[in-house]
């Protein structure tokens, strides 16, 4: 029978030479011609690569703007660098800061500070680290 062998349910046509825009064939291996299914399949398609390009955009911009919204980062050590810079400071100015900096917070705002108002912050950073060492209540790290 012809079209045995053939997983498709489209109609077989055998010899059509006159293809027309409209009824689109597919050539088969044993000779046969198929129908093609429609163009919308392949608009459809294309639609939807569309669409994911498009979600694509937007995501990206998404994270462009999650990213810049956020605060900068800084490591320790580029902390200890500006820190380290003071050199007037006294040794528990510096350790009572070198502790303070190590928590994410306290480097965000030691970094965003003001050249003029760090000295101050690092003054009083030592007095807390004094006084967290002085009070037996104080959970030690």
């Amino acid at each position: 029978m012809a079209g045995e062998g053939t997983s498709s349910s489209a109609p077989l046509i055998r010899g059509n030479k006159n293809i027309s825009a409209k009824n689109q064939h597919v050539d088969l291996a044993d000779g046969f011609k198929r129908k093609r299914k429609s163009t919308t399949t392949d608009d459809l398609l294309a639609q939807l690569v569309d669409i994911g390009r498009q979600k694509l955009e937007i995501d990206r911009a998404y994270l462009e703007r999650d990213i810049a919204s956020k605060p900068t980062l800084y490591t320790l050590k580029e902390c200890l660098v500006h820190l380290l810079s003071y050199s007037n400071l006294s040794d528990d100015c510096t350790l009572g800061a070198t502790e303070a900096l190590k928590d994410e917070q306290n480097r965000i705002i030691f970094m965003t500070l003001k050249e003029d108002m760090r000295i101050p912050w690092i003054e009083r950073q030592a007095i807390i680290y004094d006084c967290a060492r002085r009070d037996p209540h104080t959970p030690q790290k």
